[in-house]
């Protein structure tokens, strides 16, 4: 079978048995070792050395009011962008699961998804949820063996990311997905980066920035989309929020490989 195996899925599923450590540093820093078949190998996986992670924070925080926000939420536009670029049965990574939502989407379909997040706490709530395997992990470092999957999801994660580790996160990306698998990208636009009251760090791209960054980490855009989120706020008022929604194909190439992590 291509892709993942059901040995896979039951490997991943006994992950938490097979933990060997998990730590969260008095600096934010988290990390851990993971065995696992889809793995290039045992190995730390962090946030490396960006100081107290007040994003994690957060959704580690607020899981329970972060999950009940987003699980329902209709993405109905985006799961067709990137759902008319996926083969029957394609295994998914889904780069910051979240709540679980677009897992339950893409199993519904007949795919087999995986989640990986670094909230363990939302991971908890994603599996019982969507009834998929989930992996606590950063999306800077992604740990999965090369060509493991057949498409990729990342829908409001990546623009976690600073400016300065997108391309590597992005490479690596490229490199566990197969040659001609579509990666889906949603991102805010705009300029600069900030950090917003509940400690969310957010990085804002521009829609040109964002086709070029993608087309000098192995990607080719097929489409990019900008759409206006009016998202309705606690006071009964309403804030519009620009997105862009971007569709990109991994390109083939000797590259791949070398950007997975030792």
């Amino acid at each position: 079978m291509a892709g993942l195996t059901l040995r896979d899925l039951a490997d991943i599923g006994d992950r938490l048995a097979r933990w060997q450590s998990l730590a969260y540093h008095s600096d934010g820093r988290t990390s851990q070792t993971i065995s696992c078949r889809l793995c290039t190998s045992r190995r730390s996986i962090g946030t490396e050395t960006m100081g107290p992670d007040t994003t994690r924070r957060y959704y580690e925080g607020s899981s329970d009011a972060y999950f009940l926000q987003t699980c329902e939420r209709d993405l109905s536009s985006y799961w067709a962008m990137f759902e008319a670029h996926l083969k029957p049965g394609s295994a998914i990574i889904d780069l910051g699961c979240g709540s679980g939502r677009d897992l339950k989407r893409f199993a519904k379909g007949g795919h087999r998804p995986v989640g990986i997040d670094y909230s363990l706490p939302l991971l908890g709530l994603a599996a019982r949820f969507s009834g998929q395997a989930t992996v606590l992990g950063n999306i800077r470092l992604v740990p999965f063996r090369a060509e493991a999957f057949d498409a990729a999801w990342a829908m409001a994660s990546l623009l976690h990311l600073p400016r300065s580790a997108i391309g590597r996160a992005l490479r690596q990306i490229a490199a566990c997905l197969k040659p001609g698998a579509p990666l889906f990208a949603g991102l805010k636009l705009g300029i600069g980066e900030e950090t917003d009251s509940l400690g969310r760090f957010t990085t804002f791209y521009a829609a040109d920035e964002w086709s070029d960054i993608l087309a000098e980490s192995n990607f080719s855009v097929y489409d990019l989309q900008i759409d206006i989120e009016r998202r309705r706020l606690a006071d009964g008022g309403f804030q519009e929020i620009p997105w862009i929604a971007s569709l990109a194909i991994v390109r083939s190439g000797s590259m791949r490989r070398s950007h997975l992590p030792a």
